[in-house]
């Protein structure tokens, strides 16, 4: 599971901003069709922060057993914006520029109540995780494999330069591409994770023969300064008769 290395504290301060972020994400393609001429989402129900309009069941489950997943997409017609070819690139890239400007609105507000000295170690703690969240759902999607907004956003570019029979193979082949991606980089953080774990255990190991080795030396300079003590203490010293 995702959470199963966490400490409680951070699970409580991640959960809130995670389904925060990605129903914000939802949302900024919702705002940006219906305001390009697109009313679909909105009769829909999309044009909302509501995270139950946004979050998909299974992709929410996945997400706890398997560290990825997925909201449900927002639904948009292109025959109802005003320059269907340019603005489906603003819709798509709409969702990874509001994580954007998340994280950019989490970083001030760090860097403000940091100055101001009102910054609690729980404040600062959330505000971390949600800016890191953010980056990493503004980065993922700009991935140019279908199914996510960056390819949306390439699509103009590659069907005018490489036809749409190349549209389209990005279209078939991009989610296994893409789950091919995620299992990897899965595997590449499992690993990362133990290498750091290895180290620590090393380190702990490293701080406890240190330990050993002061109390160990402290008892060989005890022991020194007894002997010290006992030889020269006049009540210890043999005494002599003429």
């Amino acid at each position: 599971m995702i959470f199963g290395n966490l400490d409680i504290q951070i699970i409580i301060l991640l959960i809130p901003a995670l389904v925060f972020s990605l129903s914000f994400h939802e949302f900024a393609h919702a705002w940006m069709a219906y305001r390009l001429g697109d009313d679909t989402a909105a009769r829909l129900g999309r044009l909302t922060l509501n995270p139950m309009a946004h979050l998909d069941p299974v992709g929410s489950i996945a997400l706890l057993l398997m560290g990825f997943g997925w909201a449900k997409p927002v639904p948009v017609d292109s025959r109802f914006l005003n320059n269907p070819r340019d603005d489906m690139v603003k819709v798509a890239a709409a969702g990874p520029m509001s994580n954007l400007l998340l994280a950019v609105l989490s970083a001030i507000s760090l860097r403000m109540l940091l100055s101001n000295g009102f910054l609690s170690p729980e404040i600062k703690t959330f505000l971390i995780i949600f800016m890191q969240i953010n980056i990493t759902l503004a980065v993922f999607n700009l991935l140019p494999i279908s199914p996510l907004d960056g390819s949306q956003i390439l699509t103009p570019f590659i069907e005018k330069h490489f036809g749409g029979h190349m549209v389209y193979k990005m279209e078939m082949y991009g989610p296994r591409v893409l789950f091919f991606v995620i299992i990897f980089s899965k595997q590449i953080s499992n690993i990362e994770s133990l290498e750091n774990k290895d180290e620590d255990e090393h380190k702990k190991d490293e701080d406890k023969t240190d330990d050993e080795n002061i109390d160990h030396k402290n008892k060989l300079n005890c022991n020194s300064s007894t002997k010290i003590w006992h030889s020269t203490n006049p009540s210890n010293q043999v005494k002599t008769h003429n």
